[in-house]
């Protein structure tokens, strides 16, 4: 090792038995029953964690806890808050179906039952021609006994020029 070196220092010259650099920073952190109220309540709002950390202070330093003392201190305040937010809601929810809420009805029944709307929509277009006239028309509807007064039409009557298609969805 060369003399001088960070290594070398610190090998050499141990830190000082005795009082530490900032004694509040070697306290252990210890959650209060406010700070454990606080955190089931915030989990059960389902904010996040990082955020939580924001609220929760170590009254030995006045700063912000860590994720992972977060963790260590309050995993069961964590699960609990959460879980006894979603029996709270169900409760809720449970009582506003027995009074006849359809809200409630349609909404458990697509996101807990997973029903869904269904709309059918077909869409097609088709090119038809066709090659008769006016009196083979009034001829089949005859032979076929079908009435020739349509909507107070006398005649039938054939279009013989063919529409443009129009597209349902844009221009």
């Amino acid at each position: 090792m060369v003399v001088g070196s960070r290594r070398w220092r610190q090998k050499n010259n141990p830190k000082p038995e005795g009082r530490p650099r900032k004694p509040a920073l070697e306290l252990k952190f210890e959650a209060t029953k406010e700070q454990r109220d606080l955190v089931k309540l915030l989990a059960g709002y389902d904010i996040p964690e990082f955020r939580i950390c924001k609220l929760i202070r170590n009254q030995h330093t006045r700063r912000c806890i860590a994720i992972q003392t977060l963790h260590k201190h309050f995993e069961e305040e964590l699960e609990i808050g959460r879980e006894t937010m979603n029996a709270v809601c169900l409760t809720m929810l449970s009582s506003q179906i027995r009074e006849g809420n359809m809200t409630a009805i349609i909404w458990y029944m697509k996101n807990r039952m997973g029903w869904k709307d269904v709309v059918e929509q077909h869409r097609f277009s088709a090119d038809v021609k066709l090659d008769f006239n006016h009196d083979e028309l009034v001829q089949k509807l005859q032979e076929r006994g079908l009435p020739l007064s349509v909507f107070g039409i006398d005649k039938p009557v054939l279009e013989l020029e063919a529409k443009p298609h129009r597209k349902e969805n844009g221009p």
